[in-house]
């Protein structure tokens, strides 16, 4: 009777040790899964840090964009009126000196 008892305790003991080890290997998978994520998360920190230097860039050329198209746009709207001023001087002359001719 003694020795069953005794070998109670130890089976418990070893059931108890295999889970311990089941547990310390769940844990490692864990650490290791945890470590790959740490990697991936600086990754897209980095990628993300990228992209939004490139969309700066980009935001910055195309204001100068728009802007160059603001001031060509003015450019030709300015010479279409300079140019609209002109010939309508032009008219004006023409028709003085056809009046002067007619008169003299």
């Amino acid at each position: 009777m003694p020795d069953e008892p005794d070998n109670l305790v130890l089976e418990l003991l070893r059931r108890m040790r295999e889970d311990m080890t089941a547990v310390k290997a769940d844990l490692t998978s864990l650490k290791s899964d945890i470590h790959s994520i740490k990697r991936d998360v600086h990754a897209i920190k980095h990628v993300q840090v990228s992209h939004s230097l490139k969309l700066d860039y980009l935001e910055e050329n195309f204001e100068i964009v728009v802007e160059g198209t603001k001031l060509a746009m003015s450019g030709s709207a300015g010479a279409t009126g300079r140019q609209l001023r002109t010939d309508k001087l032009l008219a004006d002359l023409t028709q003085r000196v056809d009046r002067l001719e007619r008169a003299g």
